[in-house]
């Protein structure tokens, strides 16, 4: 299982939940490769751009404004016939636009199927919002290093907190090891860890860019070590509930596969699977939530404008595909020749999942799609916006 872009029983923290992280990587010796690196190496990587020009939305949506029917209607015969060239077998999508209000579909559940996919990196959204937080509340740094809570990590006292958020500590992405990949199952956080470790830096911490799972299941467990409670916990009481988001939940391996929409795959994806993502991409939700979780970070509700500012304020190029990526954010430069527009969000996938959850600046409206098969969600966000365009 991969994320295009891993929990804890809450027994573990009743005595040491500060030290739950620290104790991941000192219990185990690590065959790692040697890498010889300075403090604060130079950035040699992709040219960044900057996210000043940047003008962000400041109003609250509210999806409980639906659409007028006969729009909704038109909108719902694009969505189908835009699915079949995606053969994927279930799919969801909401949308909130100033003018038209909220629309939602899905297509392939049963009646009385669950409303909640997975997000795949999505979740890395979540991660980085909480992170944000805690600097804010001057409970972390960016500069921090984070031997901290990883004193047996290759290179952990060079890496910084910041370097986590943005892809540029040199950290291997687990799902990169084709030995664990074909291992089913739940894969506790020290395990995966430990694959990654054993594979040695990448490069230098700060002084490239490459997108890394491991990174992120760092950072959720930072957040778990901090706050002394299980990440999905956290996303609780942080996230869903003070924004009213029922479906929003960062799974844990004991939650029931009855959760989620089963990605599609043979045997599929289980819960407890997703679940060892963790802080890497964990979250399940419905598209309405997911949306007002995007607002909410956009407009300030979760953090600040000035935290809301550095999310977005390096952006590095991601693959040459006119995606870019920020602290835990994305935008994505979208060259349609007729409407061509930035996305700001985040997309996600997997071989049985597609994710994208983005606010499109020159339309100011936001969208969320959630398909359970690898398929092009961006093209078909793509098509959506521009039906809605044309609605009367």
């Amino acid at each position: 299982m991969s994320t295009g872009g891993p929990y804890m029983n809450r027994g573990l923290f009743t005595n040491c939940a500060a030290s739950h992280a620290l104790l991941v990587l000192s219990l185990m010796a690590v065959p790692a490769q040697s890498m010889e690196c300075a403090a604060d190496a130079a950035y040699e990587g992709p040219e960044p751009r900057t996210g000043a020009e940047i003008v962000f939305p400041s109003a609250r949506i509210d999806i409980s404004e639906a659409m007028a029917e006969g729009r909704a209607a038109i909108l719902d015969a694009a969505f189908e016939s835009v699915l079949t060239n995606t053969d994927a077998p279930a799919a969801a999508m909401a949308v909130w636009s100033p003018v038209y209000g909220y629309w939602s579909q899905s297509s392939g559940l049963d009646e009385d199927a669950p409303g909640s996919f997975w997000w795949a990196s999505v979740g890395k959204l979540v991660t980085a919002t909480l992170i944000l937080e805690l600097i804010e509340e001057e409970k972390l740094s960016l500069d921090e290093r984070i031997d901290r809570w990883f004193p047996d990590y290759p290179q952990s006292a060079l890496i910084t907190v910041d370097d986590l958020l943005l892809h540029r500590s040199g950290v291997f992405s687990f799902q990169a090891d084709e030995k664990l990949g074909k291992k089913r199952g739940y894969k506790p956080p020290a395990k995966l860890l430990q694959v990654s470790a054993g594979h040695g830096a990448d490069f230098c911490p700060g002084s490239n860019w490459y997108y890394s799972n491991t990174g992120y299941l760092m950072l959720g467990l930072i957040v778990e070590a901090i706050e002394q409670e299980p990440l999905s916990e956290v996303v609780a009481r942080r996230i869903a509930e003070p924004l009213g988001l029922d479906s929003l939940q960062l799974v844990t391996k004991g939650d029931p596969d009855e959760l989620i929409v089963p990605p599609h795959n043979d045997p599929p994806t289980r819960v407890r699977e997703i679940a060892s993502l963790h802080g890497a991409g964990g979250v399940i939700a419905e598209p309405g939530d997911m949306l007002v979780f995007l607002n909410a970070v956009l407009t300030g509700r979760l953090y600040s404008s000035t935290a809301r500012k550095s999310a977005f304020a390096d952006l590095y190029p991601m693959f040459g595909s006119g995606m870019h990526y920020g602290r835990g954010v994305m935008l994505i430069d979208v060259l349609d020749p007729d409407t061509p527009t930035t996305w700001l969000g985040h997309v996600g996938g997997s071989p049985d999942s597609k994710a994208v959850l983005i606010y499109d600046a020159e339309r100011d409206t936001y969208a969320a799609l959630v398909l359970n098969k690898a398929a092009p969600g961006e093209a078909v966000v793509n098509v959506l916006l521009k039906a809605m365009d044309e609605l009367p």
